[in-house]
């Protein structure tokens, strides 16, 4: 009962719906199943993101226009601290000319935010680490390319860091929108690779009475094998029974296994479950 809750809990996951950016720039809501890496999801305020995503872009009201380079995220799902946690959005080069005038007098590399509009028509690579199970810790770049999915030449490739990761089970907060690259899904999510194998509850003494009822019945079978190769070997080598006329002198059918297995049955111990359950509703009086 306690795996089919869990089965049934994780379809209810899988079914619910995320938004997922098409090519065109509308918003199509999607299952959490059909998540893709590389698939841009958008996540309202209050909903949980479906998948380890990159934050490229937020929305701190609800039009375009009070867009945010940050968003909050509530991370109580993953290591139960009910602080909201700040993200910041992945930076790519700006090559635009104001910006290239401004790096040239700081002598640092002119970047930027990505923009809601260009979410569609913006052609991006991220290279990141293979999955692990690390919960705070996040190395890669963002590539800006061409059309052909290329780098760009003389473009700088932007860090990224565990600051601009958005992990499933992450719940955003205080921020009207937000706009994710999906970088891991399925098995390769990191709350995935952190999660343990769930603890058996049966008891030492019925783990023991299992182990015992399949040795019986081992033995079982190995009894009723030998009693069928010597009744093969008196009906073969034997010349029948002189007081029994007409007696047919052969070897026994297959059949004979079903009855030899119905004859010692009584080998193995089926009450014994009965036993011991009557015996710890007994004892848990004393409890």
């Amino acid at each position: 009962a306690e795996y089919l809750a869990r089965h049934a809990q994780d379809r209810k996951d899988n079914a619910r719906r995320t938004h997922v950016r098409s090519d065109s720039g509308e918003l199509v809501p999607t299952p959490w199943a059909r998540v893709r890496v590389g698939d841009i999801v958008a996540v309202a305020e209050g909903e949980e993101f479906p998948a380890d995503c990159l934050l490229l872009a937020a929305e701190t009201g609800g039009d375009a226009s009070a867009e945010s380079a940050y968003c909050y995220v509530e991370t109580a799902n993953l290591d139960g601290e009910s602080t909201l946690k700040l993200r910041s959005a992945a930076l790519v080069a700006d090559d635009s000319v104001a910006a290239a005038a401004a790096a040239s007098d700081s002598g640092r590399p002119a970047v930027r935010t990505v923009r809601t509009g260009e979410l569609s028509a913006l052609r991006l690579r991220a290279e990141y680490e293979a999955p692990s199970s690390a919960l705070y810790s996040f190395s890669g770049a963002l590539v800006p390319c061409d059309e052909q999915g290329e780098p760009l030449p003389g473009v700088a490739r932007q860090p990224l860091s565990m600051q601009n990761m958005l992990l499933r089970g992450t719940t955003l907060r205080n921020t009207a929108l937000a706009h994710g690259l999906v970088v891991y899904t399925g098995a390769d999510l990191r709350s995935v690779r952190n999660s343990l194998a769930t603890p058996s509850k049966r008891s030492n003494v019925e783990e023991r009475i299992d182990r015992s009822v399949l040795l019986i019945f081992v033995c079982l079978l190995v009894l009723c094998g030998m009693s069928y190769v010597l009744a093969y070997m008196h009906g073969v080598l034997s010349y029948g029974q002189w007081y029994v006329d007409g007696e047919e002198v052969g070897p026994p059918p297959l059949t004979l296994l079903v009855s030899f297995l119905i004859l010692y049955n009584n080998l193995v111990p089926i009450s014994l479950y009965v036993s011991v359950e009557a015996i710890k509703l007994a004892m848990s009086t004393f409890v």
